[in-house]
C-alpha cells in the first residue's frame, strides 16, 4: 500500500505538471465566469427592482371606507409608524343625494342624482384637467348630454357652489332652553340651512375611464365612479369635508352639547385613500429582496395593528410588498437563470478542455509509452492523472469563485462591499457549489478520453509519428446528438420568428418551464448542430473554404486546401469556437438594440413627436363660445386661439414641425364602459400636415397603410376613422354609414366609415406606468381599458360633423424637434410662450423611460461585458489550443516547408487559411444566429409583458447598433492578429529543432 502510494505520488510529479496547469486554468476561467455572471445577474435584479420602485408613487395605500371624522387619526397613526416619511390623503366621498340635500350653483338648484366630493392634501394627486387652481373649486360633470340635458351649457361662468339642507322636523327633538339661548344655534324649523359654500372656478366634463386610469397610476387601484352625477373637486379643507360627511350621514348641524339637526340620509360611499411613502434608502435593498420584503411587510403589519384600534373600516394595500413578492420569485431563480444564460460559456469551456486534452495527448504520448515500457500499471497512470485533474479543477474552481465574486462585488459597490449575510444571499453557497461541481465535473468528464488513452497506449503506438488512435479522431461525424441539437435549436428560432412555442400547444407547468429553458439554451444547441453539420460535409466545407484559401494562400493555396482536407477536425474546431464566440458576443448587443428600437418607436407613436403638450381649451376660449352652435362653430373658436400658438412654435429655433389635434367628446354614441357619452373624436385640421408631423408607422392602419387612411380625411371628404374597438362593436365595414354622435337638434348623425386604426399617434395619453406592482385583477382591468379604447378621428372641416353637439375640452400640440436640439431648454421656451399653463407636457426621453423596463433586458445589459470578455477569453485560449494542437501534428510538415525555402510570408499563407477560413465561416454562422437570437428573445420578452400598451401594437424589427459593429470588428481583428502571431511564433526555433520530436 505504501509502495503504491509512493509510486502514485511520483507519477503525479512526473505526469501532472502540464495537466494540472491546463485544467486549473480552464476550471478557473469557467467558474470565474459563472460566478461573475451570477453576481452580475443579481446586480441586474437589484437595478431592476430600483427602477420598479421608482415607478411606484406610493408604497402603502390605506383605504378607509367609513368613519370619515377619524381620517386625521388614521393619518396620524400611519405617520407615527417608524419607516414612514410622508403621508397624504386622497378623499373621494360619493353620495346619492336625498331629497333633504340640495346643491346650488349661484343660488340655482343643481339636479343630479349623485354628488361626490374629491379633494387631496397634495395637489398633484388630482388629475391635471380637473385640478383646482387657487382657492376655487372645479365642478366635474359625469354623464351623457341626453342624461344631463343642457346642464353643462347652463353652468358655464357660474361663480359659487353651495350645499343646503332642509331639516326634517319629525326627526329633530324640541330645543332646550340652553340651546335656544345660544346666538349661533339654528332654529328648529324647515328653513334651508347652508352647510358650506365655495367659489367655483370652472365646470368640466370627464371620461370616467380617464379618471380611473389616474387612480390606478397614483393609488394602484381603480375606484367607483357613478354613471351620472357631479363631482366637486376642491382644495383640501377639513371643515368642508366634515360638514359634507355629516350631511351625508343625515346630520345637518352638530352641536357639542349633543343636540343635532337631522336630515334624511342618502346612500353614502365614502373613501379616503391614505398614501404613505417609506424611507426607501433604509428599507429597500435590491441585493436582499427577502430582507426588504420582511421589513416592508413588518411595517404593513404594524400599521394594520395601529389602525385596528382606531377603526375597522380601514384596509391596507401594500403596493411595495406586491412588487417585492414578485421579485422574490425571480431572486430565487436567479442562479438557475445565470446558469442557463451562461450555457454558451460552459459549452465553449467544454470545447476548450477537449482540445487542451488533445494537445496533452500529442505532447505526452511518448512519456506514456515509456512508462508503459518500464512496466508501470495502467491503473496507476489513470489514478495519478485523475487525481491531478480533480485537484486542478477544484483549486482552479475555488480561485475562480473567489475572484468572480470579489471583482464584481467591489466594482458594483464602488469598493464599499456588502454585509457578509447579504453577500451570502447574493452569491449563494449552493450556487457556488454548483459552479464548482460544473468546473470539476467538466474537467473529469473531458479528461476521460485523455486518461483512457494514457493508461492503454502501447509502447509501439507511442513511438509512432502519428498514432492510429489519433488518426481515427480526425473524422467529424454528424450523429444523432448533433442532429437533435440542430433540430431543437432550429425549431425554437423559427418559433420566435413565427410567434409560437411549446406554451402555444400546452399550458402545463412542465411545458412552460421547458419552453423558458429552451429560450436560453436553444442558440448554442443550434450553433453546435449547424457547425457540426457543416464540418461533417467535407466537400461542402472545402467548397466554402476554397475562395478564402486561394485568396490568402496565393501560390500555396492549393497545397493548403489539400492539407485542410486531411484535417477536417481542425476546421470543425475553429468553426465551432468562433461561431459560439460570435453569437455569444453579438446577441446581447442586438437584443438590447431591438428592444430600444421598439421602445423609442412606441414612445414616438404614443406622443406623436418628441414633445407633446396638452392644453386646456376652456382656459384659452370663453366657455360660452365652446357651447354655442355645433362642432364646426366651436372648433372655429378653438382654432382662432390655437393657430397663433402653432405659428409661434413653428418659428422657434430648433423646431422642425408642429401640428395639433383637438379632442371632442360626442354624445349619444354607445360603447361598453362609456355609456352614451365620453367617446372622443379627434379633429385633424390638415391631414397632410398631421401625417408629415406625427410619428407613425404604416401598420397602425388596420388593413390599410396609416398614411393612406389619414389621407381619406382630406379636405372635402366626409369619412370618419374609428378605433378597432368601435368597428368591432358596431360591425361596420369601410363605406358603411357609421353613427358618430348627436347633433344639436338631438338627431343622430352618421358618416361613411373610412376604416379603423390600431392607434392614433398624438392623442392624449391613456396609459400608466408599466410596473410589476399590480395584482392580476388590476392588470386585467388595465388591459380591458386598453383593448376597449374607443375613439374616432375626422377632418375638422368634415361637412357632416358641423352640427354635432360635442364638447372640446383639450388640444394636443405635437412638436417635432430638429436633430441636436436641447429638448429641455426648448420645452421651457415653448411653455413660457403659452398663454396659459398646459395640462401636461411630455418629452420623448420621459416616455422612453416610462415604457422601457424589463428584467431580461436589464440582465442582457448587465451581463454583456462579461459575455464579451468571457467569450473572448475562452475563444482566444481555445483558438490557441487548437492552433497548438495543429502545430504539434504538423510541425514536421511546417519544418519541411521551411527547409524547402518557405519564409515567414509563405508560411503565413500556408497557416492562415487553416485558421482564418473556418473562422470566417464560424463568424458568419455566429452573426446570423446572433441576429435571430437577439430578435427572437426580444420578441419573447414583449409577449411576457403583462400590461398592454401601444408597444404591443408595433411589430418587432431587427436592428443593429454601432456597438454591434464594433464588437464584430473586434472579433475579426482578433482572428487576424492570432493568425499572424501564430505564423510568426512558428519561427521561434530552427527547422531542425522543430522537426525533432521531443
Amino acid at each position: 500500500m505504501i509502495q503504491a502510494c509512493s509510486i502514485l505520488a511520483l507519477l503525479v510529479r512526473v505526469l501532472g505538471r502540464r495537466p494540472f496547469v491546463a485544467f486549473f486554468l480552464v476550471s478557473f476561467a469557467t467558474v470565474l465566469l459563472l460566478a461573475a455572471v451570477n453576481f452580475s445577474s443579481n446586480r441586474a435584479l437589484e437595478r431592476y427592482i430600483a427602477d420598479q420602485i421608482e415607478r411606484v408613487p406610493w408604497d402603502i395605500s390605506v383605504y378607509q371606507t367609513a368613519d370619515v371624522p377619524l381620517a386625521d387619526d388614521v393619518r396620524q397613526a400611519i405617520r407615527q409608524q417608524n419607516g414612514i416619511t410622508q403621508v397624504e390623503n386622497l378623499t373621494f366621498l360619493r353620495l346619492a343625494l336625498p331629497p333633504s340635500l340640495t346643491p346650488l350653483i349661484d343660488d340655482e338648484p343643481l339636479r343630479t342624482p349623485w354628488l361626490s366630493l374629491l379633494t387631496a392634501t397634495r395637489e398633484s394627486l388630482l388629475p391635471p384637467d380637473i385640478r383646482p387652481r387657487g382657492h376655487a373649486a372645479v365642478l366635474v360633470l359625469v354623464g351623457s348630454r341626453s342624461q344631463m340635458g343642457d346642464a353643462y351649457l347652463q353652468l358655464q361662468h357660474k361663480k359659487r357652489f353651495e350645499l343646503r339642507a332642509t331639516p326634517d322636523l319629525q326627526q329633530n327633538p324640541s330645543p332646550t332652553a340652553e340651546s335656544k339661548a345660544r346666538a349661533d344655534h339654528p332654529e328648529y324649523t324647515a328653513a334651508p340651512l347652508t352647510l358650506f359654500g365655495v367659489p367655483l372656478q370652472r365646470v368640466v366634463r370627464i371620461d370616467r375611464n380617464d379618471l380611473n386610469r389616474w387612480f390606478l397610476d397614483k393609488t394602484s387601484s381603480p375606484t367607483l365612479l357613478p354613471q351620472l352625477g357631479a363631482i366637486l373637486v376642491l382644495p383640501y379643507d377639513r371643515e368642508v369635508i366634515r360638514r359634507y360627511d355629516l350631511a351625508a350621514r343625515g346630520i345637518a348641524h352638530h352641536e357639542d352639547d349633543g343636540v343635532d339637526l337631522h336630515i334624511t340620509a342618502g346612500d353614502y360611499f365614502p373613501e379616503i385613500i391614505h398614501l404613505a411613502a417609506l424611507d426607501r434608502p433604509r428599507l429597500f435593498s435590491g441585493w436582499d429582496v427577502g430582507a426588504s420584503l420582511a421589513r416592508i411587510g413588518a411595517i404593513g403589519k404594524a400599521i394594520e395593528e395601529r389602525l385596528y384600534v382606531i377603526t375597522a373600516a380601514a384596509e391596507l394595500d401594500n403596493t411595495s410588498v406586491v412588487l417585492l413578492r414578485r421579485m422574490e420569485g425571480i431572486a430565487r431563480q436567479i442562479a438557475l437563470i445565470s446558469l442557463l444564460v451562461s450555457l454558451p460559456l460552459i459549452w465553449m469551456a467544454w470545447i476548450l478542455m477537449a482540445h487542451l486534452s488533445g494537445l496533452l495527448l500529442l505532447n505526452e504520448r511518448r512519456k506514456f509509452g515509456l512508462l508503459r515500457l518500464r512496466g508501470t500499471p495502467g491503473s496507476l497512470i489513470r489514478a495519478s492523472l485523475l487525481l491531478t485533474i480533480a485537484t486542478a479543477g477544484l483549486a482552479g474552481g475555488l480561485a475562480g469563485a473567489v475572484l468572480g465574486t470579489l471583482v464584481p462585488l467591489f466594482s458594483y459597490t464602488d469598493g464599499a462591499g456588502l454585509p457578509w449575510d447579504t453577500l451570502l444571499k447574493v452569491q449563494r453557497p449552493e450556487a457556488v457549489g454548483a459552479f464548482l461541481l460544473i468546473g470539476v465535473g467538466m474537467s473529469l468528464l473531458v479528461s476521460l478520453r485523455f486518461v483512457r488513452y494514457a493508461s492503454t497506449i502501447s509502447p509501439l503506438e507511442a513511438s509512432g509519428r502519428m498514432a492510429s488512435s489519433e488518426s481515427m479522431s480526425t473524422r467529424v461525424r454528424f450523429g444523432w446528438i448533433a442532429a437533435l441539437c440542430l433540430l431543437v435549436g432550429l425549431l425554437k428560432i423559427v418559433g420566435w420568428i413565427g410567434g409560437w412555442s411549446l406554451a402555444t400547444f400546452s399550458e402545463a407547468t412542465w411545458a412552460l418551464a421547458l419552453d423558458r429553458a429552451l429560450d436560453f439554451i436553444s442558440f448554442p444547441l443550434f450553433v453546435y448542430g449547424l457547425a457540426t453539420l457543416t464540418a461533417s460535409r467535407r466537400r461542402l466545407l472545402l467548397a466554402v473554404l476554397a475562395p478564402t484559401t486561394r485568396l490568402l494562400g496565393g501560390r500555396l493555396g492549393a497545397l493548403a486546401l489539400r492539407h485542410l482536407a486531411t484535417r477536417q477536425h481542425r476546421m470543425a474546431a475553429f468553426l465551432l469556437i468562433v461561431a459560439m464566440m460570435t453569437s455569444l458576443s453579438l446577441y446581447p448587443t442586438i437584443m438590447t438594440t431591438v428592444f430600444d428600437d421598439k421602445i423609442v418607436r412606441g414612445a414616438k407613436v404614443q406622443l406623436g413627436s418628441e414633445l407633446q403638450i396638452t392644453l386646456d381649451i376652456p382656459s384659452l376660449v370663453d366657455n360660452l363660445r365652446l357651447i354655442e352652435g355645433g362642432m364646426a362653430q366651436r372648433y372655429a373658436a378653438v382654432r382662432a386661439q390655437i393657430d397663433p400658438i402653432i405659428a409661434r412654435i413653428r418659428g422657434t429655433p430648433g423646431v422642425a414641425a408642429a401640428d395639433y389635434l383637438v379632442e371632442g367628446l360626442v354624445d349619444g354614441l354607445f360603447m361598453p364602459g362609456y355609456g352614451f357619452s365620453g367617446i372622443p373624436i379627434y379633429l385633424v385640421s390638415e391631414p397632410k400636415t398631421y401625417v408629415a408631423t406625427a410619428a407613425h408607422e404604416a401598420g397602425l392602419g388596420a388593413g390599410v397603410l396609416f398614411g393612406d387612411l389619414i389621407g381619406r380625411l382630406a379636405s372635402g371628404t366626409d369619412e370618419v376613422i374609428v378605433s378597432q374597438a368601435i368597428q368591432g362593436f358596431y360591425r361596420r365595414q369601410p363605406g358603411d354609414r357609421m353613427p358618430v354622435g348627436r347633433n344639436i337638434d338631438r338627431t343622430m348623425q352618421t358618416a361613411p366609415l373610412g376604416g379603423s386604426v390600431l392607434y392614433l399617434p398624438g392623442m392624449p395619453l391613456k396609459t400608466i406606468n408599466d410596473r410589476k406592482s399590480f395584482v392580476s385583477a388590476r392588470i386585467d382591468y388595465l388591459n380591458h381599458l386598453f383593448g376597449f379604447n374607443s375613439y374616432m378621428a375626422a377632418a375638422a372641416d368634415n361637412p357632416l360633423l358641423g352640427h354635432i353637439d360635442a364638447l372640446l375640452p383639450r388640444a394636443v400640440l405635437l412638436v417635432r424637434l430638429r436633430d441636436g436640439a436641447q429638448t429641455r431648454d426648448l420645452t421651457n421656451q415653448i411653455l413660457a410662450a403659452l398663454p396659459s399653463p398646459p395640462l401636461e407636457a411630455r418629452e420623448l426621453s420621459e416616455e422612453v423611460a416610462r415604457l422601457g423596463s424589463d428584467m431580461y433586458i436589464f440582465l442582457a445589459r448587465q451581463n454583456f461585458q462579461i459575455y464579451l470578455l468571457g467569450g473572448l477569453l475562452l475563444s482566444i485560449i481555445g483558438i490557441l489550443a487548437v492552433a497548438l494542437s495543429n502545430y504539434a501534428e504538423d510541425r514536421r510538415t511546417l519544418s519541411l516547408l521551411r527547409i524547402r525555402g518557405c519564409g515567414p510570408a509563405e508560411l503565413l499563407r500556408f497557416v492562415a487559411p487553416g485558421m482564418i477560413g473556418p473562422s470566417l465561416v464560424g463568424l458568419l454562422i455566429g452573426s446570423l444566429v446572433a441576429a435571430a437570437v437577439g430578435f427572437g428573445l426580444t420578441d419573447v420578452v414583449w409577449k411576457l409583458r403583462e400590461v398592454l400598451t401601444v408597444l404591443n401594437l408595433l411589430p418587432t424589427r431587427l436592428a443593429f447598433s454601432g456597438q454591434t459593429a464594433l464588437v464584430l470588428a473586434l472579433l475579426i481583428v482578433i482572428l487576424v492578429v492570432l493568425a499572424y502571431a501564430f505564423s510568426r511564433w512558428i519561427f521561434r526555433r530552427t527547422a531542425r529543432e522543430s522537426i525533432i520530436e521531443r
